[in-house]
């Protein structure tokens, strides 16, 4: 696979344009890749017919470099002839500190993009670098009977489809009482979805009334949990410290957790959103190694835009998950943020799932009322086939 460490927007760069350009416009996402090998994203911030140049704003790199090769001249790393030298690097948002950049480019050295293209979550040769999940949260939905007729619609969907669960995993949430039922049909009709508990406790075993061990779930089949999802938080009153707890306890049972984050209405509106969602994420992962973080899943909810009339459109999503990524590269490395999909979950349906998956960080999303029409979540499954179309 094409190694590609995505971040937010930092550094701008100057390059020649791609052949069809044209067709390109500002707000799009493209992939640069070298002739090295190494590739990275950028948004189209402007285009000037006349120069033949495209402005971009890489997401990769934390130091500014510029291409400017209009004559044929290839110009070094960090060389802005016309802009002012050297200046630095904005800072992450909500980190106060910029990324160091990837190994080999944090010295001055030529660098000649040489093919591009709108930007999916894939790599040069069409596969996908973080396979996507397209989950389905059921919460307090589907009973046991209820559940089951909806699994065989989703799954006769998607058979219709000649859906490739290895090209993109499929699993759904439903509730504790309907687990059991769910699990059932996906191995004895060997189904390729995959299912998951909506929460667990933090406690393996013992005294604790109402409670779900981990153990539970895994001996039942299950692949992921969700943990920290934003109902949980807000309506049970979960602390950031419960949270990475019950990280924790996925991780001692061989389960993937689905770690949820995001703000409400008055942190989106105080602007300080980013830093509040990397500080649950933060508290989330901390304790973890580098091999369970790689293989973490991380949910973006943004709370303010559920049920509030506001609209969360692909640049928010992109705009934390940029975030997201960057943060676990500092707090790991750029291998582990690579590894690590993240996911958007604000109100997805099949209309509006193809944007947001567009985005160089999301990698899938978790849908919830949508999910419960086997139609319109085997549309959302399908995000392909809409982009194609």
């Amino acid at each position: 696979m094409v190694r590609s460490t995505r971040h937010t927007d930092i550094g701008d760069t100057q390059v020649p344009a791609p052949q069809d350009w044209t067709s390109l416009q500002p707000g799009d996402i493209v992939e640069v890749i070298e002739p090295g090998g190494y590739s990275y994203e950028a948004r189209i911030e402007s285009k000037t017919e006349q120069s033949d140049i495209l402005w971009i704003r890489s997401h990769g790199f934390g130091t500014r470099h510029l291409l400017h090769n209009q004559d044929g001249t290839r110009l070094q790393a960090g060389t802005t002839p016309d802009q002012p030298q050297n200046r630095n690097p904005p800072a992450l948002p909500g980190t106060g500190s910029s990324l160091p950049g990837p190994a080999g480019l944090s010295r001055p050295q030529a660098i000649t993009p040489t093919i591009w293209r709108k930007h999916m979550n894939t790599s040069a040769n069409s596969t996908f670098n973080r396979t996507p999940l397209i989950a389905g949260n059921w919460k307090m939905n589907m009973d046991h009977v209820q559940g089951s007729s909806l699994l065989q619609h989703l799954a006769e969907a998607l058979y219709e489809a000649k859906h490739d669960y290895a090209r993109v995993e499929v699993a759904v949430f439903p509730p504790f009482t309907t687990l059991s039922a769910v699990q059932t049909l996906i191995q004895d009709d060997g189904l390729g979805l995959v299912s998951g508990g909506q929460d667990l406790s933090p406690f393996d075993s013992g005294a604790y009334t109402g409670d779900v061990s981990g153990q539970f779930l895994a001996r039942l089949g299950c692949k992921y949990v969700l943990v920290g999802h934003s109902e949980r938080r807000t309506i049970h009153g979960e602390t950031d410290a419960t949270v990475n707890a019950k990280v924790k306890a996925t991780f001692r049972h061989t389960l993937t957790p689905v770690l949820c984050v995001g703000e409400g209405l008055d942190i989106r509106k105080a602007g300080t959103h980013i830093q509040h969602t990397l500080s649950q994420l933060r508290a989330g992962v901390d304790g973890l190694t580098s091999d369970q973080a790689a293989g973490l899943v991380v949910a973006y909810e943004p709370v303010w835009a559920i049920g509030t009339g506001e609209v969360a459109g692909p640049e928010d999503a992109q705009e934390m998950c940029g975030a997201i990524r960057a943060e676990l590269a500092g707090l790991f490395d750029a291998d582990v943020a690579s590894k690590t999909r993240l996911l958007y979950g604000g109100s997805v349906k099949a209309s509006n799932a193809p944007a947001m998956l567009q985005a160089a960080d999301v990698d899938g999303v978790l849908v919830g009322g949508a999910s419960l029409d086997a139609g319109e979540f085997a549309n959302i499954v399908g995000f392909e086939r809409q982009m194609a179309g």
